[in-house]
């Protein structure tokens, strides 16, 4: 068998094994689990694209059913379902705001980043232009780069950095 064969069935087992284990994790409530099978599910990475269930799975990861806290990146990537309108779900900015902001006060620089873009922006939420600049460094100044609507930037810039960035006045 030549090797790059090998290499390719190898590579597809390993995906395999994790896409199943990310499923066993899930199914036990571990929260991250379901956002990184949702993940998976969405880009298609592993084989299947199911935009669907990966929306159905963030907000699996983001509720809290059980007592445990939810999935701060879950809610982020259920925001993101919404204010894209992929997975079956209505388009929905103010729907999409709100999990973005849940996820921000819970950690995630994603979430922090796209409430800055909706902040600035003013979809799915007054314009609120110094709020977006909090938003942009707010819960993250220890996590390095994060995503935001024009390019990756690292989360302890300050304000005027932020300001440039989403195209606001700080």
């Amino acid at each position: 068998m030549p090797l790059l064969l090998a290499a390719v069935l190898l590579l597809a087992a390993s995906s395999e094994g994790v896409t199943q284990a990310l499923e066993r994790s899930c199914a036990a409530h571990e929260k991250p689990a379901c956002t990184k099978l949702g993940l998976s599910l969405a880009s298609g990475r592993g084989g299947v694209k199911d935009e669907a269930r990966a929306a159905k799975l963030f907000a699996t990861a983001c509720t809290s059913l059980d007592g445990r806290p939810g999935d701060a990146d879950g809610c982020a990537n259920w925001g993101a379902s919404y204010q894209r309108g992929k997975g079956g779900l209505v388009k929905d900015d103010a729907r999409a705001t709100a999990l973005f902001r849940r996820a921000c006060e819970a950690g995630s620089a994603t979430g922090c980043a796209n409430l800055g873009f909706m902040l600035a922006t003013g979809r799915g939420t007054p314009k609120d232009d110094a709020k977006a600049i909090e938003a942009g460094i707010g819960n993250v100044a220890q996590i390095a780069p994060v995503q935001n609507a024009r390019g990756w930037q690292t989360a302890n810039q300050d304000k005027s950095a932020n300001a440039r960035i989403f195209g606001v006045s700080p």
